[in-house]
Order: structure tokens, then sequence, then C-alpha cells
């Protein structure tokens, strides 16, 4: 069937996010399509569908592997998938971690608190983004807000950068410790890395985030007035 991208219009998009919600079109390719809708034939069958999946999956190609992962979000009984997601999760291999990841509303629904923690570290790690992970506003919490400044205090001991999406977890979750990282940010990172550091500030309802955001008063007034937020600078990264 090839490995192009698959040729949706607009309608078959608007169709596809009325029947799945979150499980958009646009990173399937057509043999990724083929792929999954066999598979849901297949689930049509009695016996059961997760032990199946399992069964196929240890006797999968990277590719395979892809598609199976990116068709999650379809198949029966989701409940009885998260070990099988958990499993995608934990390879060394970039595009079967993504498929699980990225795009997809399964981890979302599915996992835990502790297993979306473990994904958004995990993403950084390999210099996964962070933008298409699905309903990620809502799953930032206070213990990955210290794992999060924890793993940037590592890459400054190695010397290494740090992702300016990093920062996007830590800001309404900000303690002394965490603020006095925003302000290393502010102070010594680049134009980007300081905007990350705005944007977090800008989020944390401490007086010190708020004073040290006035230090900043042209980044602050675009935030106010929504010139920048955190797609933009997502953007702007990428454009670098």
């Amino acid at each position: 069937m090839g490995k192009s991208d698959l040729d949706s219009s607009a309608d078959d998009r608007a169709a596809a996010a009325r029947a799945r919600p979150g499980r958009p079109l646009i990173v399937w390719t057509v043999d990724r399509a083929a792929r999954i809708l066999l598979l849901l034939s297949a689930a049509q069958r009695p016996e059961p569908f997760a032990e199946r999946l399992k069964v196929l999956v240890a006797t999968s190609d990277v590719g395979e592997l892809v598609a199976v992962y990116c068709g999650l979000p379809l198949y029966p009984d989701p409940a009885l998938l998260t070990p099988l997601a958990s499993n995608g999760l934990r390879t060394a291999m970039r595009t079967i971690f993504e498929a699980v990841a990225l795009h997809n509303p399964f981890p979302a629904e599915q996992f835990s608190q502790g297993a979306c923690n473990h994904m958004v570290l995990k993403a950084l790690f390999i210099e996964s983004p962070l933008h298409p992970i699905q309903s990620l506003e809502r799953r930032w919490n206070l213990e990955l807000a210290r794992k999060l400044c924890g793993y940037a205090h590592e890459r400054w001991a190695a010397g290494r950068p740090v992702t300016p999406q990093l920062w996007r977890g830590v800001g309404r979750f900000a303690d002394e410790a965490a603020i006095a990282d925003l302000a290393r940010v502010q102070d010594t990172g680049s134009a980007i890395e300081q905007t990350a550091a705005a944007l977090a500030l800008s989020e944390s309802d401490q007086p010190a985030a708020a004073q040290l955001l006035a230090g900043k008063p042209d980044l602050a007034a675009d935030i106010r007035a929504s010139r920048i937020d955190w797609a933009v600078l997502e953007a702007q990264s990428e454009a670098v």
C-alpha cells in the first residue's frame, strides 16, 4: 500500500475528530492506517483482543509496532491495554515512544499520574517535543515540577542545555527553590529561555515570582497582551 502520508481531506479529518476526539490523522501514513484497520477488524472477533495484541507485539517489526501503538485509543477495552502502552514508553526507540506519547489521547485517558510523569521526563531525556502530548496542561503536578527542576540541575551540572519547554510544568507549582532556578534562567539564558522563564513566572502566584517578572517589563507586557504563550515559544524554538 505504500508508506506515503495519508491523503485525508478536511472532511475526512473532521469526521475522524467526531468519531474519536484527540486522534489526528495528520500523523498517519497509508500503511499505518491499513494496519490499524486490520486490527480493528480483528477486534470484532470474540477472542480477548488485549491478549492477541500482546502476542502480536512480541513478533512485530518497528513499523508494525508504531501502527499498533498509534491505534491504542481506537481499540476495545482500553484499560486492559495500559501495560502494553507502558511497554511502548520503555523502549529505546524514539519512533515507538512517540507513537504512544505524542498526538495520542490514550496516555491522558488511561495512565496514572506517576506514569504520565515518567512519560514527560522520558520525552525530555530523548529530546521529544512536549507540545504534542495531549491534555498536558491538566496533568502538570507538584511532584513532576520538582522532578523537572531536578532534571534541569542535572543538565546544568553536565554543562548541557535545558529545553525551554521544561519550564511549562514548573511555574504554577514554583516554590522558593524553583523560583531561584527561574531567576537563573532569566539572568543567564538565551532569549528563548528567558521567555520561557517569564511565562513560567507569570503562572506563579508567589510574590517573588511577580517581582522577578517585573524585572522584564517588555516580556511581562507581551504575556499580558497574549502576544507570547507556550505555543508561540514552541514555534520560535523550532525555527532556531
